[in-house]
């Protein structure tokens, strides 16, 4: 029996000193999927790493909680000491993404501040900073460094709706289309004749991506070889945002705000 247990003890303790030592340096971080480390860099690649110290690298640890999206975050990047944070998302924030800071440690109740999260970035550009590819810059002028994770943050509100777009991202969330009928029940569709009163059948209503109720309003209506061309005339509108007001006291209480660019 002594012999046995010496022959366990030798083969297990090598074992444990290896993992102790991994734990003890921090190397056992990307396997669990729940911690994440930022660190901070001072050039756009993320190649060069700032001086030592403490904010250099940040430890995101994912609360097990009702609330999803709750973090743990030692001081660093948008903390300064230990903070208890929520990721949503809300439009105007860049990336599409929002910071809420609770006092409680599940992130509960509500928020003591907020501020926006990686504003210079698209959310697409958000994904890949996420994912541990991508750069994000934090700071202006001559104090501004840049921040990359070491490990993927496994669990993010998917912001796509609400983050600015650039390049080949789609412009647009969705569409609907607004079609016309000939009858009270919207039983008929509306046809266009040679005499039609109306020259528009259809209308497609364009949601921007990342821009709250901010549509473009595109003629649809279908070209039939029965009908003459019709003049078109002022009727697509681009760029405007359903906003809520009733100056006259009449109608729906919804506006139109028109905007020169995509808002």
């Amino acid at each position: 029996m002594v012999t046995m247990v010496s022959a366990c003890r030798s083969v297990l303790w090598p074992a444990l000193s290896w993992l102790m030592a991994r734990v003890a340096y921090g190397q056992m971080a990307a396997i669990d999927s729940s911690q994440s480390v930022l660190k901070r860099y001072t050039n756009a690649d993320c190649t060069k790493s700032g001086s030592t110290g403490d904010g250099v690298q940040q430890s995101w640890i994912r609360k097990d909680t009702q609330v999803p999206y709750c973090y743990d975050i030692t001081a660093g990047p948008y903390c300064n000491f230990r903070c208890h944070v929520r990721m949503a998302c809300d439009y105007g924030t860049g990336s599409g993404l929002k910071f809420h800071f609770y006092d409680s440690g599940d992130c509960t109740g509500a928020a003591s501040s907020s501020m926006d999260m990686a504003p210079d970035l698209t959310w697409m550009e958000a994904v890949s900073f996420f994912n541990g590819s991508g750069c994000a810059p934090q700071g202006v002028a001559d104090t501004v460094s840049y921040l990359r994770f070491l490990s993927p943050v496994t669990s993010y509100p998917n912001c796509s709706a609400f983050g600015a777009v650039g390049g080949a991202e789609a412009a647009y969330e969705t569409s609907y289309e607004m079609q016309f009928y000939s009858d009270i029940k919207c039983a008929n569709e509306y046809q266009l004749t040679t005499f039609s009163t109306l020259t528009e059948s259809s209308f497609k209503f364009w949601l921007h991506r990342g821009s709250q109720y901010c549509y473009d309003y595109v003629d649809s209506t279908p070209k039939t070889g029965n009908v003459s061309v019709r003049d078109r005339v002022g009727k697509n509108m681009m760029n405007f945002r359903l906003v809520c007001g009733n100056p006259d006291g009449l109608g729906n209480g919804i506006m139109i705000l028109p905007y020169l660019f995509p808002a």
